[in-house]
């Protein structure tokens, strides 16, 4: 029980924090049950030759993750054109963070992409074009056709691969 409150704690911590980040840019409008992003800012967001756009809403102090480095990660992603969630990594039965192998193929590209260059502890909005989502196709029903799609991300982990060494770092 003493593990709940905890996690409780950090969670409400961190609601607070994003709360007073998002509106002190602007770019939110919080309700008691979420907080909806609705854009990167144009002044502080930087533009990637691929088309993709990410700004910083708190700079990690933590590891760069590498390609072939384990990262873990949460996440909240949606349509812009639509404003709808497609997907919570917070909100389902056991809310742990997503941790996949960077640059192995399992995660569309511009997440993969968008994950270069943070820190952990660091929590970044990613604007992925079509063409480093899911395309022309999208996932109907979900995901339109030439969906551009909206990521916030909070990078929690980055270790080795058990091969290469258990280096790790978190920021839980």
């Amino acid at each position: 029980m003493p593990r709940m409150r905890l996690n409780t704690g950090f969670l409400a911590t961190l609601a607070l924090v994003v709360n007073v980040a998002c509106v002190a840019i602007g770019q939110a409008e919080v309700t008691s049950d979420s907080l909806e992003v609705t854009s990167v800012s144009p002044q502080t967001s930087v533009v990637l030759e691929s088309g993709l756009i990410y700004q910083d809403i708190v700079k990690g102090s933590g590891r760069e993750p590498l390609p072939g480095q384990k990262v873990g990660f949460h996440y909240v992603g949606k349509v812009i054109s639509t404003g709808k969630i497609i997907d919570n990594s917070r909100i389902k039965i056991i809310p742990n963070p997503l941790r996949v192998t960077l640059g192995g193929g399992k995660l569309i590209k511009g997440i993969e992409e968008g994950i270069i260059g943070m820190r952990v502890g660091g929590r970044r909005l990613i604007e992925i074009p079509p063409e480093l989502g899911y395309g022309d196709a999208g996932v109907p029903p979900e995901i339109p056709p030439k969906a551009r799609l909206l990521f916030d991300i909070e990078l929690v982990e980055v270790r080795d691969n058990e091969t290469t060494g258990s280096t790790r770092q978190t920021s839980e």
